[in-house]
């Protein structure tokens, strides 16, 4: 008898035993394999991509092909329109700071592979958290997400004639309202979604101090799509206003500008402006922020537009590309 007790109780705690253990090492389990998986996007975003470097960059044949197009560029031609058109945030490639790339160039030493990132890749990392029960969760955490994130910027190419570069907009971040006086401009949203307001200014008012809205809402980016351009109409000019009112994501469009600014011969300024809706005006405007549109306005409404004299844009953050040639 004496036996078998001590049977049923080996069988016993064999079994609490076991109760105990299983939820543990489950728990270790999922525990081991969050940190795999964040091992893994942190080798992705950031170590990964050195290994392979030049055979990377080689691969954006596309953003080549159009850059290459733009070294012959007229405004008549529509070979890069059908280019940008195809062009794709993978095409983009790598990037390092300007700060970085000086020190590359001030020595040829310095290790500029250490310090580069894929863009597709930084715009879509995540990152683990714990999610109920304790169990792993995996959020977006992509690069310039956070709402205290400056704009960034990279110019990929630039001539006399003709500018490729392309901007990311943190959450809650803007680019003000500015004007593109005798441009032509070709866009597109590649990653996240804008809210842009465009701007004609009124031809019959002379003094350049009224605009009509022309367009008001959400442009949700496109992997691939048709290139939207603007052409103002002579002696005009467009304005419009880039925001980001996404909660965690950030937006990455990339613009054909036609002259460039501050290029000879047309050494165009990029001026920034205030607009208010006419009846609503304040007489001495007070943008908040950085956004230049003061209050609400839409489509159809004619707007007072003052110059902002003394506002140079917002704080950005230049990137500078990098490329196996």
């Amino acid at each position: 008898m004496g036996s078998t007790f001590f049977c049923r109780l080996s069988e016993t705690t064999n079994t609490s035993l076991l109760l105990f253990l299983l939820p543990l090492v489950s728990y270790v389990w999922l525990v081991f394999l969050s940190l795999c998986f964040c091992f893994y996007s942190y080798l992705t975003v950031y170590t990964i991509p050195f290994l392979s470097l030049t055979r990377s960059t080689m691969r954006n044949q596309p953003l080549k092909s159009l850059i290459q197009g733009l070294q012959s560029f007229s405004r008549g031609s529509k070979d890069h329109v059908s280019l940008f058109s195809s062009l794709t945030l993978q095409d983009l490639g790598f990037y390092v700071s300007d700060e970085a790339a000086m020190k590359y160039f001030q020595n040829k030493a310095y290790p500029l592979a250490g310090e580069a990132f894929l863009l597709e890749n930084a715009l879509h990392q995540c990152r683990c958290e714990a999610g109920p029960g304790g169990r792993p969760k995996f959020v977006p955490f992509a690069w310039k997400s956070a709402r205290e994130d400056v704009l960034g910027c990279s110019t990929l190419f630039e001539s006399d004639a003709v500018t490729l570069c392309w901007f990311v907009v943190p959450p809650g971040r803007v680019l003000p309202l500015h004007d593109h006086p005798n441009m032509t401009v070709w866009q597109r949203i590649l990653f996240g979604n804008l809210h842009i307001t465009s701007i004609d200014f009124d031809r019959s008012d002379p003094s350049g101090e009224t605009g009509v809205v022309v367009h008001a809402g959400e442009i949700v980016g496109q992997e691939t799509g048709a290139a939207g351009g603007f052409t103002p109409e002579e002696g005009g000019g467009v304005l419009h206003e880039l925001e980001n009112r996404e909660e965690s994501l950030p937006a990455l469009f990339i613009d054909i500008i036609s002259p460039p600014y501050y290029r000879a011969p047309y050494n165009i300024p990029c001026t920034y402006y205030t607009a208010q809706k006419e009846g609503t005006e304040k007489p001495h405007p007070a943008p908040v922020g950085d956004s230049g549109i003061i209050g609400d306005v839409r489509l159809g409404d004619r707007v007072r537009l003052l110059k902002r004299a003394h506002y140079t844009g917002p704080s950005m953050n230049a990137f500078a590309h990098l490329s196996a040639d």
